[in-house]
């Protein structure tokens, strides 16, 4: 399992864009999680409320582009205050 508490600036309340999900994930994600097998705990801090669908993509483009969309979501766990939020990232992993 690894669990990862994302960091973004407090004054954004969404994020948007395949690059900038990409860099997320090349900084904030990468490093730790190794093992594409095992659970992946994504926490969103508070601010965060919505997300584009080109962040999710790229946000997920690595993990999806080796192990698929499915083994992907199967081992998500998206932890938000926003249930809405939770869903959403779900729905958009393609």
């Amino acid at each position: 399992m690894t669990d990862i508490n994302l960091v973004f600036d407090k004054g954004l309340n969404g994020l948007a864009g395949f690059d900038f999900g990409r860099l997320v994930f090349t900084e904030q994600i990468s490093p730790f999680y190794k093992d594409y097998d095992e659970k992946l705990y994504l926490n969103f801090p508070r601010n965060i409320e919505r997300v584009s669908i080109s962040f999710v993509q790229g946000l997920f483009f690595e993990l999806t582009s080796k192990i698929g969309v499915d083994k992907t979501i199967q081992n998500l766990e998206i932890i938000s205050d926003y249930t809405d939020l939770k869903d959403k990232i779900i729905l958009r992993i393609f």
